[in-house]
């Protein structure tokens, strides 16, 4: 049985670049590493520590795994049910469709009115 060390394990340096500095150096709690149920590839988020700019950098599986390799372990996530869900038919809300529902909400029989729409 091995045994666990009670030293704080050093930092890992994570080499990557900065759409407006360059190369830079992030430690792992730095980043943010992502994956989706079902894809092989993920994603690197972070804070430039130089500019402060928010970036998110694609990875690919062969990465993953060299940074899982190195103890940094990508959060997997699922989408949320309604990205799944069948679109409704018929062609998409406009925003005269917007203006008319909330001409339809000001009158005082709205509900029935729309009971009344949805039957036909």
């Amino acid at each position: 049985m091995q045994e666990r060390s009670s030293q704080p394990s050093a930092p890992v340096v994570i080499r990557t670049r900065c759409d407006a500095c360059g190369e830079i150096r992030l430690t792992d709690e730095d980043v943010a590493v992502r994956r989706r149920v079902g894809e092989p590839d993920g994603t690197v988020a972070f804070r430039c520590p130089r500019c402060g700019l928010r970036q998110v950098h694609p990875l690919t599986r062969d990465q993953l795994r060299r940074l899982a390799d190195d103890g940094i372990y990508a959060v997997v996530w699922l989408d949320p049910a309604e990205v799944r869900e069948p679109r409704p038919a018929g062609p998409p809300f406009t925003p005269d469709d917007v203006l008319a529902f909330h001409e339809l909400l000001e009158q005082p029989n709205w509900f029935e009115r729309l009971r009344a729409d949805d039957a036909h």
